[in-house]
């Protein structure tokens, strides 16, 4: 038996060695462009500044002379938080000022004077453009510092492009301190989901939960440092899925025997358990990020025109293949009118998805469920979900749609915990789609949910539905 699992444990031990390999890579880009973001705030700012403050900087981006108060003004900025040198460009790309010598003539000077394409791609698109500069080599320069092309504006009129040089030596250390101890942290939590059973995963998603107060009470103490978490965690949905689906992957292929069999049935159970427990995981892990994404403004709407009906009869569907739905009875109303709305399919169909998840595990077997399409007095368009489940206590009503709220004790609420995220993600969904969620609901009785789109969102209005 010891001979048999070597091969599984060198496969384990291989795949996990990528993982942090690729990892790495994608920490490494992250922090380049977090760094390079906040660089280019820094930069807009200034360049608004002097562009504001500067009454001739139109003609001193044409060549003209500057004043003694223009330099002793262009010295000043010059230490403007981490900035160190500033170049000015007009808008033919042709340098027209240093602030290392503001008295060089850039203008006939042909090493210098050449069009500049980076200068000249801003004047194109109108947006900075930044790079992140290795200075090591050089000596009069920080070890890392950005270079930032920004277009200078005087009564909505670009008139110059400004080129910003600014040391990010001590941020991009702290970031990378903070990314590799984050790093650190989901590596060992990695470890946990491949080789402890149920039990441990779920100590391993109240860790979770732990770090995301930790970082939330961080978050407070410094808001750039919030700003700057939030976008890593937005951009890292990839490599978050990526090594709880090879866990996945590779308990299949355990469960299948393509590795040979698992002759004993406690190796078998604890690889079933691996596999539920990833599956758990990965669902908790897609919602947080999800949800992530929509509080910092990296969630895009795919909006496309679509049969409502067919949308949330497709979510009914698929709810009624589960083994759950089996002892209960589901009715629909009104999904063939042929009502369109422009919208993101995707999020109307896991929006529906959830509140129909949620109506079947909070459903005593015999209880029925009805989901309905209308349009309201005002035009909206309101998806129904109603259930003669359980229902919520009115204590808890206030704070359902919170982020991991749970209904209050219950010996049937009990067993059927989930991650605590489908109603607040529900919510958040609608809410980018400009619309609203509404919940009624009675102990004992049942619950009602409701989606509300907007009019300006439905295709074809009452009267010619």
């Amino acid at each position: 038996m010891k001979h048999r699992l070597v091969p599984i444990i060198a496969l384990a031990l291989g795949v996990f060695a990528t993982l942090v390999f690729v990892g790495v890579a994608a920490f490494n880009a992250t922090l380049d462009r977090i760094v390079i973001e906040q660089a280019e705030r820094t930069s807009i700012a200034w360049a608004g500044y002097i562009g504001n403050r500067m009454n001739r900087i139109e003609d001193i981006a044409k060549g003209a002379p500057l004043s003694e108060e223009e330099q002793q003004f262009l010295n000043g900025v010059r230490g403007f938080g981490d900035i160190f040198r500033f170049k000015l460009f007009d808008t033919q790309g042709r340098i027209r000022l240093i602030s290392d010598d503001l008295h060089t003539d850039l203008a006939n000077n042909p090493t210098v004077g050449e069009d500049n394409w980076k200068a000249l791609s801003v004047v194109e698109t109108g947006e900075p453009y930044s790079e992140l500069e290795d200075g090591r080599l050089k000596p009069d320069r920080p070890d890392v510092y950005a270079e930032t092309y920004v277009p200078v504006w005087r009564n909505d009129r670009m008139v110059a492009v400004a080129e910003v040089y600014m040391d990010r030596t001590a941020e991009t250390a702290a970031l990378r301190a903070d990314f590799l101890t984050f790093g650190w942290r989901a590596t060992g939590l990695i470890i946990l989901a491949l080789s402890l059973p149920a039990g441990l995963a779920v100590w391993t998603a109240l860790q979770l939960r732990r770090q995301n107060h930790v970082l939330n009470i961080e978050r407070n103490r410094a808001r750039e440092a919030e700003q700057t978490k939030g976008r890593f965690l937005a951009h890292m949905s990839h490599e978050f899925r990526t090594p709880l689906n090879s866990i996945q992957g590779l308990t299949q292929v355990l469960l299948r025997g393509d590795l040979g069999p698992l002759e004993n049935p406690k190796h078998r159970e604890y690889v079933q358990d691996i596999y539920d427990s990833g599956d758990h995981l990965l669902s908790l892990v897609n919602d947080v990020l999800d949800l992530s994404k929509i509080d910092f403004g990296k969630y895009d709407l795919t909006e496309s025109e679509f049969n409502i009906g067919k949308c949330v009869n497709a979510a009914l569907q698929v709810v009624k293949g589960w083994e759950a739905s089996g002892p209960l009875v589901f009715e629909a109303h009104n999904l063939e009118t042929g009502l369109f709305v422009r919208a993101d399919r995707r999020a109307i169909y896991q929006s529906t998805l959830n509140l129909l998840s949620n109506a079947v595990k909070f459903t005593r077997p015999g209880g029925r469920i009805d989901l309905s399409v209308t349009l309201d007095e005002a035009g909206e368009c309101v998806i129904t979900v109603e259930d003669t489940g359980i229902g919520i206590a009115e204590r808890d009503l206030a704070r359902i749609f919170e982020p991991f709220a749970q209904r209050g004790n219950h010996d049937y609420v009990a067993s059927h915990r989930g991650s605590g995220l489908g109603l607040t993600l529900v919510k958040s969904l609608i809410e980018l789609h400009g619309g609203r969620v509404s919940l009624d609901s009675t102990p004992g009785t049942g619950t009602t949910v409701r989606i509300h789109l907007p009019k300006s969102r439905v295709v074809n209005p009452p009267a010619t539905v």
